[in-house]
């Protein structure tokens, strides 16, 4: 059994009532009605703020979407409209013919590999067209799975 500390352990009455005495100070405070309620009203602020940010969060799962042909041997399915995110997934020997970039626009690759124009990207790399570039047809011999989404410049 663990021993527990006094504050004088020659004076162990005296001790008692010392820490009695600042115990009360910690004892919880009782709020006024007035108090209650702002303290009310600030809590649902923050739920509601909390799911206010929670609101504009998208997720798909990777059995979810849809997936629409684009062309011969390449398939996309749209993740969010609104940032223009989306999966393109290219068969073997499939290829998307150039073209000019209208925004600046992030690729990803997800699986395997791909030739944009004269570039070759593979699992894990990244990409950057910016807005008024243009590349050649974008195509792979292997197959791959790439994320696209496009983005507005600032200025």
């Amino acid at each position: 059994m663990k021993k527990r500390y006094s504050l004088d352990p020659e004076n162990p009455g005296q001790a008692q009532k010392i820490e009695s005495t600042l115990l009360e100070g910690l004892e919880p405070p009782q709020p006024s009605e007035q108090q209650r309620a702002t303290i009310r009203a600030q809590l649902f602020q923050r739920i509601h703020a909390s799911a206010a940010a929670e609101s504009p969060r998208v997720t798909i799962r990777g059995n979810q979407g849809k997936w629409r042909k684009i062309l011969p041997g390449m398939r996309a399915k749209t993740l969010d409209q609104h940032n223009r995110a989306f999966l393109p997934d290219i068969e073997p020997g499939a290829s998307l013919p150039m073209h000019c970039h209208h925004e600046d626009e992030e690729c990803i690759v997800l699986r395997g590999s791909a030739n944009l124009g004269d570039l070759k990207v593979n699992t894990g790399d990244y990409h950057m067209a910016r807005a008024g570039s243009r590349h050649g047809k974008i195509s792979s011999a292997s197959g791959a799975l790439l994320y696209l989404r496009g983005t507005r410049n600032a200025a």
